[in-house]
């Protein structure tokens, strides 16, 4: 009604909390698919009663209103449909609320979230399996999947024709069980193995 005012506050305790763990999470350099999968382990409520997904943890990385900024005219109802607008017709009121993460972290976020869109390189992709290796002392799916200075399991194999070759690529020799697993996996489905130069830091044999 005319003359009153709307005023936009933060919603329940837990769940600021929640957002407030995202956004340290991405600062650590965990991705949104390793946060998402974490949440799921722990079992974190989603507010539409499904599983946590990369997506999803993806659009409230980039919610400018958890920085305390409101936006609006993002899309305008036309003729009983809805049009997106351009950035430039939308409107920004910075300070609307109280922000629930510093604006350094939400910065830091957004910086490490574009960079992981980003396509690694052969040598950048090994140098990360290094670092793992020379800290963990060997690799696996389990070693690869849990670090966050690594990419997926599966970018590996995609990449170097399954993840054997990429352990022999930074000076680790597979087990016979992993031996065993990437021969079943190529009988059932085959890899072209791409050659690749091991990045200067990486060990050799």
């Amino acid at each position: 009604m005319r003359g009153r005012r709307v005023t936009l506050v933060h919603g329940p305790p837990e769940e600021v909390e929640l957002v407030r763990t995202m956004f340290r999470w991405v600062a650590d350099g965990l991705s949104a698919r390793r946060i998402a999968e974490r949440l799921n382990a722990r079992g974190a409520p989603f507010a539409l009663r499904g599983r946590w997904e990369a997506a999803t943890i993806a659009r409230i990385l980039r919610n400018e209103k958890f920085v305390g900024t409101n936006v609006i005219g993002r899309r305008r109802h036309r003729l009983g449909a809805f049009d997106s607008q351009p950035r430039e017709a939308w409107i920004r009121a910075e300070g609307a609320f109280e922000p629930i993460v510093p604006l350094a972290l939400f910065r830091e976020a957004r910086r490490r979230a574009r960079r992981r869109h980003e396509p690694a390189s052969d040598q950048e992709l090994l140098a990360a399996l290094a670092a793992v290796l020379k800290d963990h002392g060997r690799l696996s799916f389990s070693v690869i999947k849990r670090d966050p200075r690594t990419h997926a399991p599966q970018s590996y194999v995609r990449r170097f024709g399954g993840l054997e070759n990429a352990y022999r690529l930074v000076g680790y020799e597979p087990t016979p069980y992993q031996k065993e697993a990437a021969e079943r996996a190529r009988r059932h489905r085959p890899h072209t193995a791409r050659r690749v130069t091991p990045p200067s830091d990486a060990p050799t044999d």
